[in-house]
């Protein structure tokens, strides 16, 4: 609001009160309007994440059902006497439907953290045999990297939820097989460090983009080299789910090159043989 008296007047004491006093509701009836308009923007951004997640979530499972239908056929076919372009179409078709399983499973993660039921179920176990199950959800992508494991001779138990922990690691484990040459060495390690699990997954590769290095845990994150068939959710997933039960995630590069991925995890007091059993 401008006021502008003519050259020869002078505003008075009450007409300065009453300017000020316009000036004032006016800035009140903008604030509030400015309120009512933040108030809608906000309902419809949560609209439409809703939605957002309602469609992933609906058309992840409506996948899944085709998927293994293509699955099974396939699987069938593999006994069947196929000639050698048949059994090259065979693999081809096998490698996309895992690509897909892959992409559906990680739609259905993502959309399982946002949720607000999501709540992991805590168990004891050993963190070797979390590794072991991790390598094995990692199987195919790992085929041709060399895995070593460092564990110490004894580690205390962890309580968490070993499901999804070992999704995370696969994750990890995943996400380090495509970005490393053939026969690169992927180290795998733990160690307690007071009350902290440290896990560390370490490779050879040419480690990560600097460009890509500020938003590595944001959803649909993908670097420019990335291998085609990614949807950037992997590593959003695997930080989501080790944050459920209370951990860190975090990625670097080190110094001599590679990335390492670090997993902080919160060690409980050790239970007695009674609680494990019951």
């Amino acid at each position: 609001m401008a006021v502008r008296p003519s050259a020869e007047e002078t505003l008075t004491l009450d007409q300065r009160d009453l300017l000020e006093s316009f000036a004032h509701q006016i800035a009140l009836v903008l604030e509030k309007e400015k309120l009512r308009h933040d108030a809608e923007t906000v309902r419809l951004l949560g609209k439409s994440d809703q939605l957002h997640r309602t469609l992933l979530n609906s058309i992840s499972h409506e996948l899944r059902t085709p998927l293994s239908v293509i699955q099974t056929a396939t699987d069938q076919l593999i006994g069947e006497n196929l000639s050698t372009k048949q059994k090259h179409l065979s693999d081809e078709i096998n490698q996309a439907v895992e690509r897909l399983k892959r992409l559906v499973k990680n739609l259905l993660d993502s959309a399982r953290l946002e949720s607000d039921q999501f709540e992991p179920k805590k168990e004891w176990g050993e963190v070797r045999e979390l590794f072991e199950t991790a390598i094995e959800l990692a199987k195919p992508e790992l085929s041709l990297k060399q895995i070593q494991l460092r564990l110490p001779d004894k580690l205390p138990l962890l309580r968490a939820d070993f499901g999804l922990l070992a999704q995370a690691l696969a994750n990890l484990l995943h996400n380090a097989a495509i970005h490393t040459p053939p026969q690169t060495q992927i180290i795998l390690e733990a160690e307690a460090l007071n009350e902290t699990l440290l896990i560390r997954i370490a490779d050879k590769g040419p480690g990560i983009s600097p460009d890509l290095l500020p938003h590595l845990f944001e959803k649909f994150q993908r670097a420019s080299d990335a291998h085609p068939g990614g949807t950037g959710l992997g590593l959003s997933i695997a930080r989501g789910f080790v944050e459920s039960q209370g951990g860190s995630l975090e990625g670097y590069n080190q110094p001599e090159g590679g990335a390492v991925f670090i997993m902080r995890l919160p060690l409980e007091k050790q239970p007695e043989p009674a609680e494990l059993n019951s």
